[in-house]
């Protein structure tokens, strides 16, 4: 929740991208976890990640360049790479550390 809660307190835009076969499923764990109202933006569908990115571009406005992502699939890193996001893979979940020195190498101006 502290990536969250700093993100919020800088008023930097979420987006969720999870290319799951249960989008219900996926929709009812964020409400249960009570962090959905976090993201403004959901693409929760099964899909490339190049659809979903494709779609919150044209959502937010924001260039690919412009977005940082987080993910544990090395195909989904690699194919979001290939736009222009900047991903970062996490093998055991996004934590403060991660998202911090994520924040520095990404030289995305927020």
């Amino acid at each position: 929740m502290r990536v969250l809660d700093w993100c919020c307190e800088q008023r930097l835009l979420l987006a969720l991208a999870s290319r799951t076969y249960e989008p219900a499923w996926a929709k009812r764990l964020l409400d249960l976890l009570e962090i959905r109202d976090y993201f403004e933006h959901e693409e929760i569908y099964p899909s490339s990640k190049d659809r979903h990115f494709k779609a919150l571009k044209k959502q937010t406005g924001y260039a690919f360049d412009q977005m940082l992502f987080f993910d544990d699939e090395p195909r989904n890193i690699q194919e979001d790479g290939q736009l222009g996001v900047k991903a970062v893979q996490v093998d055991n979940g996004l934590t403060w550390d991660v998202f911090v020195s994520a924040m520095g190498h990404s030289q995305i101006s927020f």
